[in-house]
């Protein structure tokens, strides 16, 4: 495994780790769901669910930029 996967890999683990304890939902969100039973297994699946498309959309943007550079850096210059 090259040196940029096993860093970005890496990364990534420490970015989970650190989510863990976030999974609290802020003040207002617990208050108002305070009263209802069950909803807020149902709130959190909503959060996942509106957090996909801005995750694919900054992956697909970071693939994109990235494979450009990779195909730019591979061009030799003439001499």
């Amino acid at each position: 495994m090259s040196g940029f996967k096993l860093q970005v890999r890496r990364l990534a683990g420490c970015i989970a780790a650190g989510a863990i304890p976030a999974a609290a939902q802020c003040a207002m969100c617990r208050t108002a769901l305070a009263g209802q039973h069950g909803s807020a297994a149902v709130f959190n699946r909503a959060v996942v669910i509106l957090l996909l498309p801005a995750v694919v959309l900054f992956s697909a943007t970071f693939l994109l930029v990235y494979t450009r550079h990779r195909m730019g850096n591979d061009e030799k210059p003439e001499e």
